[in-house]
């Protein structure tokens, strides 16, 4: 059996409820960078309308005007990646709520088998991997608390990457069994076709040919301004002049797209996608202006399934709306309140081969 898992902005917002959407992003650039207030006012507070404008040369203007957009486009997306990190660092203190750990667990027990897909730009996942082991995760077998499991980032990211950072762990501590020398760890796939707030690159219009840079936890989150005692305070030297690597809320992605890592990423989806027996849409609505995905999703599902986890309870029409008629949808794990809690209940118990081992298939959690 081998699972897809589709994650949006609400699967974020359900492990924090400070992960900021796009209404909070718009905010939080008008007051970390005052001076953009007027521009954004003009755009009617549309932030994918706004950066849009700016990610563009247009005609009208001179060659040095586009480029002082594109260097206004430059500063914003950094601070969207700045904005983004200041809530997971948050998240993280706060810590995770169990539901989310579990299902973490449940990936990474689950291997080959399972492929996250996340939209999202945080490091969520990778900071719950941090935690690895964690004793009150009740997914955890003894055989892998007490040998070499803790997953590094080169074994989450299956594309090339340029790694800074120590051996590239997501933490190395030899108290608990984890060497830096071991080979690889078997976990699951995460593959951010958006980017990610931990991968940096040179800035460059044309950068369809770089390889990112990712960096640790540790130093993957820079500090600026009104953020700095929210956020690690260590940057590594080598992103210094670096750029973070995310696709922002435009409404023309193609150019993030045809980087040849980013790419990859998507084919490796797409294979994930038409290989896959299930598929789960955790926080994910479907919006109707996201043409990329839309076109993903209905070039690749065959007869699966496709569950909606989701609080929005006008998400299952969109999947019916956009989609095409043949393929089937299962709503009834969209929720006012407790979707994702009960859906991960729900998976671990019917899972015949995880720890929990139950009847098999998926249960409703309703039942």
């Amino acid at each position: 059996m081998r699972d897809i898992f589709l994650l949006g902005a609400g699967f974020s917002r359900a492990v924090f409820n400070g992960m900021p959407l796009m209404k909070e992003l718009s905010e939080g650039l008008r007051k970390t960078i005052p001076s953009h207030q007027q521009e954004a006012v003009a755009f009617g507070d549309d932030l994918e309308m706004w950066l849009t404008y700016l990610a563009q040369s247009h005609p009208w203007l001179t060659e040095a005007q586009n480029l002082r957009n594109r260097a206004q486009f430059l500063e914003l997306t950094g601070e969207v990646g700045r904005i983004v990190g200041s809530a997971v660092h948050q998240a993280f203190q706060k810590g995770f709520p169990a539901w989310f750990k579990n299902l973490v667990c449940y990936w990474h027990e689950s291997g080959s088998r399972s492929t996250v897909v996340t939209l999202n730009y945080d490091t969520l996942i990778e900071e719950c991997l941090c935690e690895f082991p964690v004793r009150e995760m009740p997914l955890i077998s003894e055989i892998a608390r007490q040998g070499n499991f803790r997953p590094r980032l080169r074994d989450v990211y299956p594309v090339p990457m340029k790694y800074f950072g120590a051996d590239s762990s997501f933490r190395s501590d030899p108290a608990l069994g984890y060497r830096p020398n071991d080979g690889p760890v078997g976990t699951f796939h995460l593959l951010k076709p958006h980017g990610s707030i931990n991968w940096f690159y040179s800035g460059s219009a044309g950068f369809a040919s770089e390889t990112p840079h990712v960096s640790m936890k540790e130093t993957g989150l820079r500090c600026s301004g009104s953020i700095r005692d929210l956020v690690p305070p260590a940057v590594p030297q080598e992103t210094q002049d670096l750029e973070f690597l995310i696709a922002p809320p435009i409404a023309n992605k193609i150019p993030y797209f045809e980087n040849r890592t980013i790419s990859g990423i998507w084919r490796k989806a797409s294979e994930a996608l038409i290989h896959s027996d299930r598929v789960f849409c955790l926080g994910y609505s479907l919006p109707e202006t996201d043409l990329t995905f839309r076109f993903w999703l209905a070039a690749g599902l065959r007869e699966q399934v496709i569950y909606i986890v989701n609080t929005d309870p006008k998400a299952a029409d969109h999947y019916r709306e956009y989609l095409p008629p043949s393929y089937r949808t299962n709503d009834s794990l969209i929720r006012a309140v407790d979707s994702m809690p009960r859906f991960v209940c729900s998976l671990i118990k019917a899972d015949p081969d995880t720890l929990l081992s139950g009847e098999g298939g998926f249960a409703d959690p309703q039942a």
